[in-house]
């Protein structure tokens, strides 16, 4: 249940359009789970996750047919907007996780997917945010890392850095999340296994090192999922303990104003954390269109893996 002002509301709707034929004969067309969460200005946000098309004909009229309900449902729950993802771009190789939510599609086969995003923003939607996904095959580094002066690593699981939470939340340039109200709105789980990287500044004697930048990266989980025929990448432990993954990728990540130089040698030492796994292939999600970080992983040369729409508008 989502608690708001008070009130206790369903949380989760797992929505499925269907088309009947005849009483005897009814088909799945289209599926999305949709959920509420609380925005960062407090509002109810009612969040549509990719839709899933399970049959490919009259795709137009069912499209028009969920649009309408999800505006009545959302207003019924005194939602204040819908924001529908829209994946763009996609690429084969994306890594785990594919959404901003904790609901991540394997897009391998993006087809299932695909929507007219023309279509859904004459129904009052507008962009309001796109999310890009970089890649970057890694080369192996034989000598011993860079070490900027006055400068120090610290490379810990996420379960064991509970109190660096907060110092996190006061960097100036953040991977792009949700919701920082509503955790349940994360694409973050506590079973994923996720290495944190802290890049903190020496502050003198008996002085605690303040954090300057931060990634949190994870291996891509559709692999073991895609091999041992997982239908949900998490729900077997032992499937990607000792799995050699190919890829992983940087999910969260932040860093201060002053320092896109910083975080260049933050994602040299998260690649040096992959290679100890055997990964090849270095992934970073989470970026906005024309933020600092987007604006150097073009210039590094990172190749666009992925781009998420996100398609905003008033409940009426």
């Amino acid at each position: 249940m989502l608690q708001h002002h008070g009130t206790a509301i369903q949380r989760f709707y797992p929505l499925t359009v269907y088309y009947e034929e005849s009483p005897t004969r009814i088909y799945s067309q289209l599926f999305a789970f949709c959920f509420l969460y609380v925005s960062n200005t407090q509002e109810v946000v009612f969040y549509v996750t990719p839709l899933c098309w399970l049959r490919d004909d009259d795709r137009d009229n069912a499209l028009d047919f969920f649009l309408t309900q999800i505006n009545d449902l959302a207003r019924d729950l005194t939602a204040s907007s819908i924001i529908m993802e829209v994946h763009t771009d996609i690429t084969p190789t994306i890594a785990f996780p594919t959404s901003l939510s904790p609901f991540s599609y394997d897009l391998q086969d993006p087809t299932a997917l695909k929507i007219d995003e023309q279509r859904v923003q004459s129904y009052d939607f507008r962009l309001v945010h796109q999310i890009h996904s970089y890649e970057q095959r890694l080369v192996s580094h034989d000598t011993k890392p860079f070490q900027p002066r006055d400068y120090v690593f610290r490379e810990v699981s996420v379960s064991q850095d509970p109190e660096g939470v907060s110092a996190i939340t006061q960097l100036q340039h953040r991977a792009f999340a949700l919701s920082a109200v509503t955790s349940e709105a994360s694409m973050h789980s506590e079973h994923l296994e996720q290495t944190r990287i802290l890049m903190l500044k020496k502050q003198g004697w008996f002085k605690k090192p303040e954090l300057t930048s931060y990634l949190q990266w994870t291996p891509n989980l559709f692999e073991p999922a895609r091999d041992y025929h997982l239908p949900v990448p998490l729900i077997f432990r032992y499937a990607y303990d000792e799995y050699p993954f190919t890829r992983g990728k940087i999910l969260d990540w932040g860093f201060n104003a002053s320092a896109p130089q910083v975080m260049s040698t933050l994602l040299n030492r998260a690649a040096m954390s992959m290679e100890k796994r055997g990964i090849t292939h270095l992934q970073i999600g989470g970026v906005l269109e024309h933020s600092p970080l987007h604006t150097h992983l073009v210039a590094e040369h990172f190749t666009p893996v992925h781009t998420i729409h996100l398609l905003q508008k008033d409940v009426k």
